[in-house]
């Protein structure tokens, strides 16, 4: 089981990668 933490950080991480594939495809 994760902890709160590396949970944290993870859904962090999907996020920033989300945004940043958002961006990159509007300027496609």
């Amino acid at each position: 089981m994760l902890k709160e933490e590396q949970w944290g950080t993870t859904a962090f991480q999907l996020t920033l990668f989300y945004i940043i594939s958002f961006m990159i495809y509007e300027q496609a």
